[in-house]
């Protein structure tokens, strides 16, 4: 039977320990004695913890609770596990809000144990109580022990209302923060707001309220927190929320001068805002995390330790909200990045060489150096040169010859220097300085060239020469020497000072030209060129080819010539149509057949000759011509227009000087414009104008034929270029009559009017049987029942007959009566009984006839409306039968009958029209 004894002790603080020690002893010997009478006895204690302090302080960035407390002396002898449960209640001892197992191996050297809990709210809001209790080798829960509390400000006499935490609060992005406030003494809050916006309020105490602020995104400028009690307000509290620390980015440590480590980083997120409670720390910790030298916010310095080359380095970043590192292995003689250089001089120019010297403030004794020197020419030639060198003290200086240089040069140079045995990095270019070398004799001749015009005597010369840089003549040229040597052994030398040409004179036979120059230094080896015997007109019977250029310059091209030994040179003049020619020639190697050739001043609308020379074993002879223009243009001149008319054609002749060097493009023909003058060709059906393209600049005449006799014609000549058509030459001709035609027009015209004076003199004859016959021709029987026309009826009355007529059923007949005044009694025969009336009334008087501007439609009246008349003719002693209805208002007396007032009569020669029904 198992029987549990359980002690239980009270006693105090004075005698505590003791009494424990008693009770251990007693305790392992009812654990570990001998069997007694066959029972087994199990002893477990009861010993309550006890807690010694309760402290509440800052812990990156949070507060925690810190719990210490002791127990029985003789559990920290035996070296057990033991297992405490601590419970934390808020407010009141009844709200617990906690519980968590603490479990720890106690030993001698730690009789003192602790606990840290952190807490959501503010530990100041409100008053926390703590207990614990514990449990030894899993036996039996020992009791509590008695709560101990840590007071929170709603149970002070505060009078001012405060809210927690104060001043800044920084708060991981994502997380939640809680604030609280408490009210005054005899307060209440009444709100809580974040941003001026109301949070709604956790219950705490009578005095305390809280709220949550939740947020996921990153602010700058952070959130004010506010509260209000019933009297007073708080002082309002910052929130922020930010990221943790990222692990800093390309971690690298150097050192310049072996005494001295330097480490940078970069860091991507850093708060923007240069609050400090926001900043992200760095700490550098070499080994076993011993912290080492300053750091800056990008950077950490320490100095080397003697003998110790290689370091274990550890970088911690930490804000308000969590932690980073990176880690680094180094050796430092493989990061040596060596001082800037000092001191840099020059110690010595030659036409070739420069001698230069410098320090480097660092001993670098123990490493193998490596410098580089940069010289660079005024015209932008670039050397680089590498120089190795054994490290040395800082007071020792490096120095270096620097060969291949050119003479009589201006250059700058600049060094830097790096470790040669771990490359790492170069060091900064030393301050350039600049140096000129000296002269030296010319390293290359002139190159020589010529123009040659035969004399009278012989031949005239202009020989030029000239450097494609000032590079070659290592110095300035002070005068040239010319020697010259004929077939015949004849030597010549002039010295020529400041010019670089020479004009003689020279016989038909060969001769050979040497130029050299001279500078302070020397002279140039000698440059050699060869006349050839003068071969008369050979040479300008070569044809020029055109060839098209561009705005760069022209692209040449000849035939490889069989005899060529010593190149080709092409010859051109750089102000093409200038009184001054400036000549430039460039030679070419033997086996070259193509060149571009180009100048700045190459310009559009000019003409450039080239003249390819091949130069043979004996002299230079001219091979090919090219003419060209780097851009065609529209000719400024115009052709000079002469002309030859005839009645139906006209021929043109033209001058116009097409092989003109002056001419801004090459001529490729001519344009003829020929046009009816302006007033004939605007009633002329056919066409008014023709064009006439000449594409052979040579052929300038051109026959327009097909014209017209008599007429004018506009005329217009231009010539034309690729780039379009120039100038015009305007004229106006006119063609001349046609003889033939008009001979024979002649003819027919003194036919007609003999032939028409025959007719009236036969006519005037039988005038009166004539004028019977029309009388009879008209007065004939119609379909449209119309009577004969008869003379004493009344005018009025036949006209309204004829009226009544459609126009498109009718004909119309004409009859002429020849001075009818003169013989009226002729022309007016008696009318026939079958006209008489007993109305009729026979007085001199006027009748009218007249023509209607328009037909009656139909259903139209018969009318007659006077205003319609267009002509009339007056008569004289006619009978004439009024009509009321054609006279409207006028009376039926003959007598008293008028004209219609209406009419203007006009005395002249009598045509009556009547329109006869031919349906």
């Amino acid at each position: 039977m198992l029987k549990q004894v359980s002690v239980t002790l009270i006693s105090t603080d004075q005698d505590f320990e003791k009494t424990e020690m008693s009770l251990f002893l007693l305790l392992t010997f009812l654990l570990l004695g001998p069997d007694n009478g066959g029972c087994n006895y199990e002893v477990i204690p009861t010993f309550t913890p006890h807690i010694t302090a309760i402290m509440k302080m800052p812990v990156d960035n949070e507060e925690q609770l810190i719990v210490n407390w002791t127990t029985s002396a003789m559990v920290y002898e035996a070296e057990v596990n033991i297992i405490f449960q601590i419970q934390i209640s808020r407010t009141e001892v009844t709200n617990t809000i906690h519980t968590s197992n603490y479990t720890t191996v106690l030993t001698k050297n730690n009789t003192v144990l602790t606990w840290n809990w952190e807490s959501e709210i503010p530990l100041e809001c409100t008053s926390h109580f703590i207990r614990i209790r514990r449990n030894l080798n899993d036996t039996k829960w020992s009791d509590w022990s008695p709560w101990k509390a840590n007071s929170g400000i709603d149970t002070s006499n505060a009078t001012k209302t405060i809210l927690f935490p104060r001043g800044t609060k920084v708060a991981r992005n994502g997380s939640a923060v809680y604030f609280c406030c408490v009210a005054g003494k005899d307060e209440r809050v009444t709100s809580m707001s974040v941003h001026y916006k109301s949070y709604p309020l956790i219950h705490i105490s009578n005095r305390t309220k809280a709220i949550k602020v939740e947020y996921d995104k990153p602010e700058t400028y952070g959130y004010d927190i506010g509260c209000s009690a019933t009297k007073t307000n708080a002082v309002p509290s910052m929130l922020f929320f930010i990221n943790p620390p990222d692990v800093p980015h390309n971690l690298t440590c150097e050192t310049r001068d072996i005494k001295e480590v330097t480490c940078t980083w970069r860091a991507w997120q850093e708060a923007k805002n240069s609050n400090s409670d926001k900043e992200t720390i760095y700490s550098l910790y070499e080994g076993l995390l011993q912290k080492v030298g300053s750091c800056q916010k990008e950077s950490c310095s320490f100095k080397v330790t003697p003998g110790q080359n290689v370091y274990n380095l550890t970088l911690k970043a930490k804000n308000k909200v969590g932690r980073a590192e990176a880690h680094l292995n180094m050796d430092i003689t493989h990061r040596v990045h060596p001082v800037d250089l000092s001191e840099v001089s020059n110690n010595g120019v030659g036409p070739r060489t420069v001698n230069l010297s410098w320090f480097l403030k660092a001993n670098y004794s123990s490493l193998g150096l490596v410098c580089q020197t940069n010289i660079t020419t005024d015209n932008g030639d670039q050397k680089l040169q590498n120089h190795s060198f054994e490290g040395r003290l800082d007071s020792h200086s490096y120095t270096v010859t620097v060969d291949g240089l050119h003479p009589y040069t201006n250059n700058t140079v600049s060094i830097h220097c790096a470790s040669s045995e771990h490359f790492w990095k170069w060091n900064s270019w030393s301050k350039a300085f600049s140096f000129r070398t000296q002269e030296d004799a010319p390293s290359v001749g002139p190159d020589v060239w010529r123009q040659i015009k035969r004399s009278p005597q012989g031949r005239n010369v202009t020989l030029y020469w000239k450097y494609s840089n000032n590079s070659e003549t290592n110095g300035p040229v002070l005068f040239y020497n010319i020697t010259r040597t004929s077939q015949g052994g004849v030597t010549l030398v002039e010295p020529v000072v400041r010019v670089n040409w020479k004009e003689f004179s020279i016989d038909h036979n060969a001769h050979t030209i040497t130029v050299r120059a001279f500078n302070s230094a020397g002279g140039s080896p000698s440059s050699i060129l060869n006349i050839p015997a003068d071969i008369g007109m050979a040479g300008e019977t070569i044809e020029a080819q055109q060839i098209n250029g561009n705005a760069e310059g022209f692209n040449i091209s000849w035939q490889q010539d069989l005899k060529v030994t010593c190149g080709y040179t092409v010859e051109w003049c750089d102000q093409a149509g200038a009184k001054t020619c400036d000549l430039q020639w460039k030679k070419f190697p033997s086996h070259t057949n193509s060149a571009f050739i180009t100048s700045a001043t190459f310009t559009a609308g000019k003409r450039y000759t080239f003249n390819v020379h091949v130069c043979r074993s004996d002299g230079d002879i001219l091979l090919e011509k090219k003419v060209g223009y780097t851009q065609e243009l529209a000719p400024s001149e115009m052709p000079w227009v002469t002309t030859q008319e005839d009645s139906s054609s006209v021929t043109l002749e033209w001058t116009f000087d097409d092989n003109n060097e002056m001419l801004p493009g090459f001529i490729k023909g001519y344009c003829v414009y020929i046009a009816k003058k302006y007033k004939e060709a605007a009633h002329s059906i056919a066409p008014n104008y023709s064009n006439f393209t000449i594409d052979n600049p040579s052929k300038k005449q051109l026959t327009v034929t097909d014209l017209q006799p008599s007429t004018d014609y506009n005329i217009t000549v231009a010539a034309f270029t690729a780039a379009g058509r120039g100038r015009e030459h305007f004229l106006t001709v006119r063609t001349r009559s046609d003889s033939v035609l008009m001979s024979k027009l002649g003819v027919v015209f003194l036919v007609s009017v003999l032939v028409a004076l025959i007719v009236v003199m036969c006519a005037w004859q039988y005038r009166r049987i004539l004028k019977k016959l029309g009388l009879l021709i008209c007065s004939s029987s119609t379909s449209g029942n119309i009577r004969a026309l008869q003379w004493d009826s009344s005018i009025f009355e036949i006209s309204k007959i004829v009226q009544s007529i459609e126009p498109e059923d009718s004909t119309y007949c004409k009859i002429e009566i020849v001075e009818p005044k003169k013989e009226k009694e002729e022309l007016l025969p008696t009318p026939s009984s079958e006209f008489k009336s007993e109305n009729e009334v026979t007085v001199p008087h006027t009748a009218w006839t007249y023509c209607l501007n328009k037909a009656s439609a139909p259903g139209e009246t018969e009318n007659v409306d006077f205003k319609d008349l267009t002509r009339s003719v007056e008569f004289a002693n006619l009978s004439y039968f009024p009509d009321r209805k054609l006279l409207g208002s006028q009376e039926s007396d003959p007598q008293n009958a008028s004209t219609p007032t209406n009419l203007s009569p006009i005395q002249m020669d009598i045509t009556l029209d009547y329109v006869s029904n031919t349906s």
